[in-house]
């Protein structure tokens, strides 16, 4: 059986003797934008890594698990960005997926969640539920 230990947004991260260090791990964030519920794309100043591991419980199942990584709008009903990938443990027992966020696509401030989905695993085959809050910078002019 798969399973993910944890999740997080952080600024930063490396890995030291195969364990991630992470740097300022992030729930929220502070954009300028405007308030609509228009798609909109921005490209961050300052890059963002989404970083969970992963681990299998039985040797029997080291293989790539295909899976889906997905950010969601507020609500949870919209899926405003879809990235398939694969969760490979064919060498390891633990594995540590990492994806680079340059870009967010937002509709406004709220709760965003982002999901990790592995078909056919669990119930609901979601094994990463992770949620962050976006909301607008007021500028003085």
């Amino acid at each position: 059986m798969i399973r993910n230990d944890w999740a997080v947004i952080c600024r930063d991260y490396l890995l030291h003797n195969n364990e991630p260090i992470l740097w300022r791990v992030l729930n929220r964030l502070t954009v300028p934008f405007p308030l609509s519920n228009e798609l909109t794309t921005i490209n961050l100043k300052s890059l963002l890594h989404f970083v969970s591991f992963w681990v299998i419980e039985d040797e029997a199942d080291q293989k790539i698990y295909p899976a889906v990584a997905r950010w969601l709008a507020p609500g949870g009903e919209k899926i405003l960005r879809e990235t398939p990938i694969a969760l490979d443990f064919r060498h390891s027992r633990r594995f540590i997926y990492q994806l680079r966020i340059e870009v967010l696509d937002i509709v406004g401030p709220g709760h965003y969640e982002y999901h990790i989905e592995v078909p056919g695993i669990a119930d609901w085959g979601i094994l990463s539920r992770n949620s962050f809050f976006i909301t607008n910078e007021v500028q003085n002019e």
